[in-house]
């Protein structure tokens, strides 16, 4: 019986032995992110945007007075936001600036350097991984859940999701 309990704490001790050595190592892998990575999360964010703002602009067209209203408060904050994405995708220096926030953490950092590229609208970053983010924004009284990452970790074939919340709470 005591052989059975000994044995069961060597096993024990040797996983949370082989966890603690494992658990550095699976931080330090987002550190193998480039700002390559990041300005191809930018360019698919961009073209997906592109995109959105030509969906909603069809379906302007057919729209009651109400949804009207909806649907060009969306596409000003795909507006607002294609300019960020636009920027993350081409100016390396950029990128950098981000990737480095983002290997630190950094949400309260990224989000201020969001909002000054993007006016009118303010972010709240939820989650920084593998470079990926996740982040609220808020634009014109509407509330958005926004995902721009470097592969399609946000659903979908792109690296880029966007859903409405709906207004704000105030």
């Amino acid at each position: 019986m005591t052989i059975k309990i000994i044995n069961r704490t060597l096993c024990l001790i040797v996983i949370g032995f082989t966890f603690a050595l494992l658990v550095p190592r699976l931080k330090a892998a987002d550190t193998k992110d480039t700002p390559e990575d990041v300005m191809r999360a930018g360019n698919q964010a961009s073209a997906e945007i592109t995109r959105l703002i030509g969906e909603l602009k069809q379906r302007l067209g057919a729209a009651n007075a109400d949804a009207k209203t909806d649907l060009n408060n969306q596409i000003t904050t795909l507006t607002r936001l294609q300019a960020l994405m636009s920027r993350l995708g081409q100016n390396r220096t950029f990128a950098t600036q981000v990737l480095d926030l983002s290997l630190k953490a950094d949400k309260a950092g990224l989000a201020a350097l969001w909002q000054r590229e993007a006016a009118g609208c303010k972010f709240q970053i939820r989650e920084i991984k593998d470079w990926s983010v996740y982040a609220l924004v808020e634009a014109d009284g509407y509330l958005y859940e926004v995902c721009a990452c470097s592969n399609s970790c946000c659903g979908g074939g792109s690296g880029f999701r966007i859903t409405p919340l709906g207004r704000a709470k105030k």
